[in-house]
């Protein structure tokens, strides 16, 4: 397990150290903007349509830390990056390197399907991890340093929520690579996924009569709480953790039940 986990991670490097240098940049340049945003940006913000905030995830304004950051960071920007960078681990984990014909070099060695699964699966949600963590590392320097006013409690429990609606979808397209061996499957599927995901929430905040839809869509369980300000719901996480491993078991089953193309 442990060389087979330091060869797939020797194969992933370059990607993993430049989305997670990608994801770090990103957090330290808009953190770093925070006080820029005065009267101004807040009048702007006000003036915006109601339909635009709400698409965007703005629940509030620019001008309190809280504010920003959930408009720059945590609604709608950070997730889906955090997001993209999910599925492109999961269709690393099994979907890309069977399309090559390098599964076979993995399998040859003494080792289950199931182990097999499990190291390519820890990479996975390693590396959602470790973006999530340059992300928060980024966030809380520049909260402390210019006294955002957010409890270090709460950004800790954003970026955990965001880290997991982000395993959500990966572990998605880890799930479809296992199922069905084909890359240009597995992105398609998870894009898709994706919009029509936040696509529910968007319309569901919306339009009243579609109000329903926020159930469906994983973006909700992750921001319905507001957890800059009030830390994650209970229920709504365990909902998350619950799909994650309701994936993590259809992975298992379905790439021990079919032959693997090598």
């Amino acid at each position: 397990m442990t060389s087979l986990i330091r060869k797939s991670l020797r194969g992933q490097r370059r990607v993993l150290l430049g989305w997670l240098l990608g994801l770090a940049c990103y957090a330290t340049i808009y953190s770093s903007f925070y006080g820029r945003f005065d009267e101004i940006a807040a009048a702007k913000f006000d003036a915006m349509p109601e339909a635009m905030r709400t698409a965007f995830g703005w629940s509030s304004g620019f001008s309190t830390g809280a504010g920003y950051l959930d408009a720059v960071i945590y609604s709608m920007i950070g997730p889906l990056l955090l997001i993209v960078f999910a599925i492109v681990l999961g269709n690393r984990g099994i979907a890309r390197p069977e399309d090559g014909g390098q599964l076979d070099f993995y399998l040859a060695n003494p080792i289950s399907r199931n182990r097999f699964l499990t190291g390519r699966y820890l990479i996975l949600a390693g590396g959602i991890l470790a973006g999530a963590a340059v992300i928060l590392i980024a966030v809380l320097s520049f909260a402390v340093t210019m006294d955002m006013g957010i409890g270090i409690a709460n950004i800790i429990a954003a970026t955990s929520g965001m880290a997991l609606v982000a395993l959500v979808f990966g572990t998605l397209a880890f799930a479809v690579g296992a199922a069905t061996g084909r890359p240009g499957t597995v992105l398609g599927t998870a894009g898709a996924v994706v919009v029509a995901a936040y696509m529910c929430k968007v319309l569901s905040d919306l339009i009243d009569e579609l109000s329903w839809l926020r159930w469906l869509s994983p973006f909700h369980y992750y921001t319905a709480n507001q957890p800059l300000l009030h830390g994650l719901h209970p229920g709504h996480t365990l909902v998350l953790v619950a799909l994650v491993t309701g994936l993590l078991a259809v992975s298992f089953v379905t790439f021990n039940r079919r032959d693997v193309g090598v």
